[in-house]
């Protein structure tokens, strides 16, 4: 199950990701909140992603944006979701006009 400490000893806010991991919390390097679905969108940012069940035991305190802002966690949207995209489509598919995606050959396939 997983914990949340919302400070250390010395200060530092710490938060349950979604690739199990513990991250601390900065503005910098905002962590994100999102579903498990939405998740499955960016499989390489699980390393950025709350882990759902943080998100549940926490959902008072993800539910106000002024707390958000403070601890530089971001809700996913359209803008992380486009920021991102490229980080999974193919490569040849950049600035392509039409691009051909055949299931039996992607390297993963989606679940």
């Amino acid at each position: 199950s997983s914990h949340f400490c919302f400070a250390t000893d010395n200060g530092t806010a710490l938060l349950p990701l979604a690739d199990g991991n513990v991250g601390v919390l900065s503005r910098n390097s905002p962590f994100i909140l999102a579903t498990r679905e939405q998740q499955d969108l960016l499989p390489t940012l699980k390393h950025r992603f709350v882990s759902t069940s943080a998100i549940a035991k926490l959902a008072r305190y993800f539910a106000n944006n002024d707390f958000l802002k403070a601890m530089g966690i971001v809700k996913f949207s359209a803008q992380v979701l486009a920021k991102h995209i490229g980080d999974v489509l193919p490569r040849s598919w950049k600035g392509a006009k039409v691009a051909r995606w055949d299931p039996d050959r992607a390297p993963t396939r989606p679940t």
